[in-house]
């Protein structure tokens, strides 16, 4: 039955769609935005390992917390708030970033540079 749909537009097609359509091929569009969102102060530089925060969370954890990467322990943690300006360059141009935005929606996740 899949066989049997003509598409008319699409990532082997073609179309009128102004941009790729697989999320491989737009990484130059998200680090733009990115790159928006971090110059309006939306978004931070977050240079912490996995390791780092799974050790913050077991932490939490073994005092009956729950761990959240808030306003209120981000100055503990490795990123643009709490290193100084030098550090945070060195940090930039490792090429080693991950992207986490005011409202925590970005925490963990890693951004292509």
């Amino acid at each position: 039955m899949a066989g049997s749909v003509e598409w008319d537009e699409g990532p082997d097609v073609g179309g009128t769609v102004v941009w790729p359509y697989r999320q491989s091929e737009r990484k130059a569009l998200y680090k733009d935005e990115l790159e928006k969102l971090i110059a309006s102060g939306k978004a931070y530089y977050a240079f912490d390992t996995p390791e780092e925060l799974a050790a913050a969370r077991n932490e939490s954890e073994q005092k009956g917390e729950v761990f959240k990467y808030s306003a209120h322990n981000r100055r503990k943690f490795r990123n643009a708030v709490s290193l100084s300006k030098e550090e945070l360059e060195n940090e930039i141009n490792k090429g080693e970033r991950s992207c986490s935005s005011k409202s925590n929606r970005w925490r963990d996740n890693r951004c292509e540079r």
